[in-house]
């Protein structure tokens, strides 16, 4: 059907196609050292943009959650009905496509501080409790079996930062809690009560036709960076963040190839968060 040897453009345009192929890519550098292969089958359905739409939103069904229903993908952010009567303030979350509320079941526990102790007090019958010292150190940790109340005496006057997951009887998740307590003086500091969007960094708009925005925070007080990569892995764009809370992150892929693009948030000392992004 198609062959090239050395002599490959890059891009490499094959029109016309309409059907089943199979593909083979043996990729090399500049000193023909072996890099990598592909090696897999393809259905080509003719349509000029290379790909299935069948809802006619300008995203291809490989990368579209619902591609009979034109309203998705959504905006994250977007009001919608999880038809959960126990969720509140539902909406669209940062795929596109999956609708979730906060719970109105009340905070997942309370905590309450002396002078060289701290007691946690759940709401749900199955937890996850994490505690770290003002460094990010592990000071506690149970899974399931955590005792409630639990009571963590014999602790330095400091900061703790504390995470809770909080679980129904079936290990439904209910709810999270992130709070930073002070032991010493029994003041609470920066507590707050985070639903389900902690750690929620939403990409928007998605699908996007060029300018991109990165909501970051749920990451408020951190550092790190942001980066854009496309569907091979190269590294597009980045940008170094002072405070996720306060810097705003924007991007423009104007005059990129259409098509699949991730964007990678690493917090300094935290766990990389990606989410990806279609290019019209």
């Amino acid at each position: 059907m198609f062959e090239c040897d050395f002599d490959c453009t890059d891009p490499t345009v094959i029109s016309g196609l309409d059907g089943p192929y199979r593909l083979k890519i043996d990729a090399f550098d500049n000193d023909f050292q072996y890099i990598c292969k592909i090696d897999e089958d393809l259905v080509i359905s003719g349509d000029p943009n290379g790909c299935t739409d069948a809802d006619n939103d300008g995203v291809c069904a490989a990368d579209d959650c619902d591609d009979n229903n034109p309203d998705f993908p959504a905006t994250p952010g977007t009001a919608c009905n999880d038809n959960n009567a126990n969720t509140s303030n539902d909406i669209i979350q940062s795929d596109g496509c999956s609708c979730a509320g906060t719970p109105t079941t009340g905070a997942c526990a309370t905590i309450a501080t002396t002078s060289n102790s701290l007691t946690i007090s759940g709401s749900q019958p199955n937890q996850i409790i994490k505690v770290f010292n003002a460094n990010w150190q592990f000071v506690y940790e149970c899974s399931g079996d955590c005792p409630n109340p639990l009571f963590i005496p014999n602790l330095s006057p400091q900061v703790y930062h504390i995470k809770i997951n909080g679980y129904d009887a079936d290990w439904e998740q209910v709810c999270r809690l992130r709070e930073d307590v002070v032991v010493g003086d029994g003041n609470n500091l920066n507590g707050a009560t985070i639903g389900n969007s902690w750690y929620d960094v939403t990409v928007y708009p998605n699908p996007t036709t060029g300018l991109l925005s990165i909501n970051t925070q749920p990451l408020s007080g951190q550092p790190g960076t942001v980066q854009v990569f496309n569907a091979v892995g190269k590294l597009i764009d980045s940008r170094e963040v002072d405070d996720f809370g306060t810097d705003t992150v924007e991007f423009d892929l104007t005059g990129r190839a259409s098509g699949l693009y991730f964007v990678t948030v690493r917090p300094l000392g935290g766990k990389a968060i990606t989410k990806r992004v279609v290019l019209r």
